[in-house]
């Protein structure tokens, strides 16, 4: 097992300030759930934050998931992942069927079925199987964490508010992308929270919301955030998670491992 470790500078108000993302164990749950506290404020339910059940999983099933930014020395954002097995169009990694809290302060689950990635005027809803967070993350607790699975699925990302402007969400996501491809899998899939959509949903669809976005009409904190990251879309997913702001959807999203290519091509 090869842990994660690297350290950095990132820039505040012109300052640069020394950052390490790194696996987190035991000893950082305490400022865990802080910062899932401090990341996810009413009307967010709170039972969804962390719990030491749910993270002594995450360090047991699959520690190279579990990754951890500290800034200064102080832990300051996580971001948590297992592997399934998953084909385009297959929400349990079945060969024939159709997955966040993910997106916290801003970021996020998954694909879709069929939906072409290359493609902006395509977003389609789901309508088969529970793609729902708790069901592609076992309410948070992934036992359902497969060992051989092909996909990274991306569970949470959370960044204390206060550090929010350094850029932390998207190395914490740089950091997946670099251990989806040391792993060798076919791609990374998270779902994204549409916490914007609740300001127009009287006005338009949530599948008219996605397009705006990706036409530069709406900026969302969570989806605007994902694409800058390098994430495509891929589906709609009613009832994703408990979730007044975003209606309850979740916008499942994608990054493919470029080294391969050929897995999508055949």
């Amino acid at each position: 097992m090869n842990l994660y470790h690297k350290r950095l500078y990132v820039f505040d108000k012109g300052q640069p300030r020394e950052a390490i993302i790194r696996n987190y164990t035991e000893r950082d749950f305490a400022a865990l759930i802080r910062i899932q506290q401090e990341s996810f404020p009413p009307p967010f339910p709170s039972e969804l934050w962390w719990n030491e059940a749910q993270l002594r999983e995450h360090i047991t099933r699959f520690p190279e998931g579990a990754l951890c930014v500290e800034l200064g020395g102080e832990l300051v954002g996580s971001m948590t992942a297992l592997l399934v097995h998953h084909k385009l169009g297959d929400a349990h990694g079945a060969d024939d069927g159709t997955n966040t809290k993910s997106a916290a302060s801003s970021a996020g689950v998954d694909e879709g079925a069929g939906y072409n990635a290359g493609s902006s005027a395509n977003i389609t809803r789901n309508s088969r199987g529970d793609h729902s967070w708790a069901a592609m993350t076992d309410d948070g607790y992934i036992r359902n964490h497969q060992p051989d699975g092909d996909t990274l699925y991306i569970v949470d990302v959370c960044i204390r508010p206060a550090s929010r402007k350094l850029g932390l969400g998207k190395l914490l996501m740089q950091a997946m992308y670099e251990l989806t491809v040391q792993l060798g899998l076919v791609r990374l899939l998270g779902g994204g929270r549409m916490p914007g959509y609740h300001k127009v949903a009287e006005a338009v669809t949530i599948e008219q919301y996605v397009q705006g976005i990706l036409e530069g009409r709406y900026k969302d904190p969570v989806i605007t955030f994902l694409l800058r990251c390098g994430r495509t879309p891929m589906q709609v997913v009613p009832n994703y998670l408990d979730d007044e702001e975003s209606c309850h959807y979740g916008l499942l999203m994608e990054w493919r491992n470029p080294f391969r290519t050929a897995f999508y091509n055949s």
